[in-house]
């Protein structure tokens, strides 16, 4: 006999809560109404703090202007996004992550985002150490031709 996995919402909260990447859901108003505890983590905030609040409630002006656009994006044209964003945590600390948004929409029409994020502020990091290292060599690469020209 096959059995099916319960649909309910504990379940599914659980699901979600396993996944390492943080995820969230908003509703039409931009308020966080659904998320995973990577979520919680990784902006530094509980879950009571977070729960039907928006991104003006806890990010600059600056930064919650541009999730609010690109929210906006998503309601509007119906489809997703991905973007490349900053974004500040609880304990100031910048990170740039990749956040691919989603349209859902329940059964009685309404809109919400699905958002996944993924900090990418680690490989950022080391991309900019490259790319400096990189300057540096043909720094020293053009020094060393112009010395080789000048005594040959």
């Amino acid at each position: 006999m096959l059995k099916f996995i319960d649909p309910s919402k504990s379940y599914l909260e659980a699901i979600i809560n396993s996944i390492a990447d943080p995820i969230f859901v908003k509703d039409e108003e931009h308020r966080w109404v659904f998320f995973n505890t990577a979520l919680c983590s990784f902006l530094g905030r509980s879950k009571e703090d977070l729960l039907n609040k928006t991104d003006y409630d806890f990010f600059s002006e600056k930064e919650s202007q541009v999730f609010w656009e690109k929210d906006e994006l998503v309601f509007k044209n119906t489809g997703e996004n991905i973007n490349e964003e900053q974004i500040t945590d609880a304990k100031g600390l910048t990170h740039t992550i990749v956040t691919k948004k989603m349209l859902y929409m329940d059964n009685e029409a309404k809109k919400y985002i699905v958002g996944i994020i993924r900090d990418i502020t680690e490989q950022k990091t080391a991309e900019l150490k490259f790319k400096e290292r990189i300057s540096e060599l043909e720094r020293m690469n053009a020094e060393l031709t112009t010395r080789l020209h000048t005594q040959g």
